[in-house]
């Protein structure tokens, strides 16, 4: 071990928790995995610490006074979630060492980065490496310990993926070959964790390129199949991109949008960060967005007189890519933003088309995209730039994103007004026209908001006037 290494590891102890070094310092126990791998790159805020030992239950119980609370994982690897008195910056996940020794339980791990171990036994620190982790880790380099620990748990071929992405790291050449053959394996495992594993990818900054990567190597097809018919598929007229080409560059220029803060419309860094589930991040699935938005594409392609169309293909498309997520396992939050997005993607240039290439947009319009979208609208009118972007790059294009720009500085004129403005609410409209609560009172309200949003009603007395009116001539 060098001792740069050992003055990382030394660190990070001094840093952490005396706490940590009084239960790494118990007989037969290490730190592990991921956690030596973060150390070794300078990675910091190292949350998920990992111990194995060879009695977890023997080692928890000893170190009772210094836990706060203990959460079982796995029965079957005994693996434990420990959480330490006095400390939030991390938690312990400690497991029993899997073979006869700390060796063996190294060689059954994924990757060498992550076959490394630390002990700390009588204060004197030790890096236990026997398949050159530390070196990979310089090279910046993925390799597997063998094949068969690939096919045992094969989440771990994805996972790869999720190093590089994570990392910047390159995956060795034989390692990404037995990979590329063994994928389809990718099927024996848990759909939860494999999503999680995607999620992971998505949050960094090299989303597309790893997804790409994942495609050319036989991945993603397996994790995706409706992508193998994007292959050579025709996009569109002014597509200067086949579909899976142009999928990869709207998502691609929305994860620009993401790394440089330079959203067209802007969108404040703690709605991207929202959670909709466990390690998904809405900046993350705006991403995944792009893959899915066409696919209603593949299903919908017809020939009218020369013309090739893909009528109500975002329809479509949402329609298949929600049964797709349910049954992948999504969290309904997740599922309900990609969809949205995928129903609605072509919404702000149907606008366009019936305002006559203007950017016009009415009250009714208004309501139906705040209502749609609510508090995530932003993310519809940057999509469709991103749209519109990975179609081509004309003169064209430029008006069209004007034109989207302008519609939403006019959603935004519309969403001031309503807010500042209010002629009367729901007990005002039942008052005025002797009515019960119910959905006929919603529906005066929808009808009073696009009054008053087109101006065509100022004050109380003209809105009590119309509403008498129009409950007489169109509900009674």
């Amino acid at each position: 071990m060098t001792t740069q290494a050992i003055s990382k590891i030394n660190l990070f102890l001094q840093k952490a928790s005396p706490v940590l070094k009084k239960l790494i310092n118990f007989e037969n126990t290490y730190l592990v995995g991921g956690v030596v791998r973060d150390l070794l790159v300078d990675k910091h805020n190292i949350k998920d610490i990992d111990i194995v030992t060879e009695k977890p239950l023997e080692f928890i119980k000893s170190h009772s006074k210094l836990i706060k609370n203990t959460v079982l994982l796995d029965d079957k690897f005994e693996v434990y979630r420990v959480f330490l008195k006095g400390v939030d910056e991390f938690y312990l996940d400690v497991s029993k060492i899997q073979g006869k020794h700390i060796l063996e339980d190294l060689s059954r791990r994924d990757f060498t980065i992550d076959a490394v171990a630390v002990s700390f036994a009588n204060s004197d620190i030790k890096l236990i490496d026997p398949f050159n982790g530390e070196g990979d880790v310089k090279g910046r380099l993925i390799r597997k310990i063998n094949k068969t620990n690939l096919l045992d748990d094969p989440l771990r071929m994805l996972r790869a993926f999720r190093l590089r992405a994570e990392l910047d790291f390159e995956i060795e050449k034989e390692t990404l070959d037995d990979i590329k053959e063994l994928f389809s394996h990718i099927n024996r495992v848990a759909k939860e964790r494999i999503k999680g594993e995607i999620f992971k990818i998505l949050n960094t900054e090299r989303a597309t390129k790893t997804f790409y990567e994942l495609y050319e190597n036989n991945g993603l097809v397996f994790i995706f199949p409706f992508i193998k018919g994007y292959e050579n598929y025709f996009s569109g007229k002014r597509h200067q991109f086949d579909l899976l080409h142009h999928s990869f560059k709207a998502m691609e220029i929305i994860e620009n949008f993401c790394n440089k803060k330079s959203f067209p419309v802007s969108i404040t860094e703690s709605m991207l960060q929202r959670e909709t589930e466990g390690d998904a991040k809405l900046a993350g699935i705006f991403k995944l967005v792009a893959i899915f938005h066409d696919v209603g594409k593949i299903f919908t392609k017809n020939e009218i007189n020369g013309k090739i169309t893909y009528y109500e293909h975002e329809k479509v498309g949402a329609e298949f890519i929600n049964s797709f997520l349910q049954n992948e396992k999504y969290a309904s939050e997740t599922i309900n933003f990609i969809t949205k997005l995928v129903r609605y993607h072509m919404y702000p240039f149907h606008i366009l088309e019936f305002g006559e290439k203007k950017a016009s947009l009415s009250p009714r319009i208004y309501l139906k995209i705040k209502k749609t979208f609510d508090d995530k609208v932003e993310f519809l009118f940057n999509f469709a730039i991103a749209d519109t972007l990975a179609t081509s790059d004309d003169d064209h294009t430029k008006k069209m994103i004007e034109f989207i720009k302008k519609l939403y500085n006019l959603y935004l004129d519309y969403e001031k007004r309503e807010k500042t403005t209010c002629l009367l609410n729901g007990t005002e409209i039942m008052e005025t026209l002797g009515l019960t609560e119910g959905p006929i009172v919603g529906k005066l309200l929808q009808v009073l908001k696009e009054m008053l949003l087109a101006g065509e009603l100022n004050t109380k007395e003209e809105a009590k006037k119309f509403l008498k009116s129009y409950y007489e001539e169109n509900i009674r």
